[in-house]
């Protein structure tokens, strides 16, 4: 999978965590806007777009191979 969140300011971040363990395959504190890699078939997985500075707009963009 990989997952782009352009954002203006670039302050939108990605975090990607399992849903069932809550196991993060990427966190906000790493800061960043894109993440390549494979996903185990072990579970369901959440994305969230969380706003580092004040409101704006971004656009998710997921691709599943």
């Amino acid at each position: 999978m990989t997952a782009t969140i352009p954002s203006p300011r670039n302050d939108v971040l990605l975090e990607i965590c399992g849903v069932e363990d809550g196991r993060p395959l990427m966190c906000v504190p790493i800061g960043a806007t894109t993440w390549t890699g494979v996903l185990p078939a072990t579970q369901d997985y959440s994305i969230k777009a969380v706003a580092a500075g004040g409101p704006t707009s971004y656009k998710l963009d997921v691709t599943v191979k």
